[in-house]
């Protein structure tokens, strides 16, 4: 969990920037797990709501939010058929999740079906690439073991012209895509390693080969 932390500051911070000031807006993170995301936004003062389908994470994020001071509303619930009605909420997060779905193009249709016109889609996941597969799982999972084995399914990462094909395909405008990953690359992790600082620095820029993020608007 420490490495989806550290990868939460970074991802965050791009989510903060597109979205505005937070307070008052009501955001629905759909895959929220233990509440990593929702927890910053619910600080700043958003209506979070979330969804997970791990009832032991539904309770990890209530319980975990709570002992912070903060509010989560938290169901449980699978995203390809969201329990909630049409057109409530501001904002849809959906950070590390599509690439665990087998239909990640109806999760995107039932996200924009909550959004309200105007709203905003917020996304991150992982492209399924040579590097990715070498990196996310060769390296992080079975030689590092920063990740749990079995994670990920490399076959089930998404290549961004298939992301944006799903969004147009559900009525969703893209307006942003841009990479996440290691700052400076396999280079810059091990000369920080070398260096005794921490490895584990991330940055959003052009470079989609292991993962991207962006946003998507629902037309008015």
């Amino acid at each position: 969990m420490g490495l989806l932390l550290r990868m939460n500051r970074f991802r965050y911070r791009y989510f903060r920037s597109v979205l505005g000031d937070p307070k008052d807006v009501k955001l629905f993170d759909i895959g929220c797990g233990g509440g990593f995301v929702a927890e910053a936004f619910a600080a700043e003062g958003a209506d979070v709501y979330g969804l997970d389908l791990s009832t032991s994470a539904v309770r990890t994020a209530r319980d975990h939010a709570a002992e912070q001071g903060l509010l989560l509303r938290v169901l449980s619930g699978s995203a390809e058929r969201l329990p909630l009605v049409s057109g409530v909420f501001d904002a849809v997060l959906l950070a590390d999740i599509l690439e665990h779905l087998d239909d990640f193009p109806q999760a995107l249709a039932e996200a924009s079906r909550v959004l309200k016109p105007g709203g905003l889609l917020l996304y991150e996941t992982a492209n399924r690439t040579l590097l990715s597969r070498v990196g996310a799982i060769w390296i992080m999972e079975r030689l590092l073991r920063r990740i749990p084995a079995h994670s990920h399914d490399w076959k089930m990462f998404i290549r961004p012209a298939e992301l944006l094909e799903a969004l147009e395909a559900c009525g969703l405008r893209n307006r942003q895509l841009q990479g996440l990953g290691l700052k400076g690359g396999v280079s810059g992790f091990l000369l920080r390693a070398a260096a005794g600082k921490d490895p584990w620095v991330f940055e959003v820029g052009s470079d989609t080969r292991v993962s991207y993020l962006g946003h998507a608007v629902k037309p008015a």
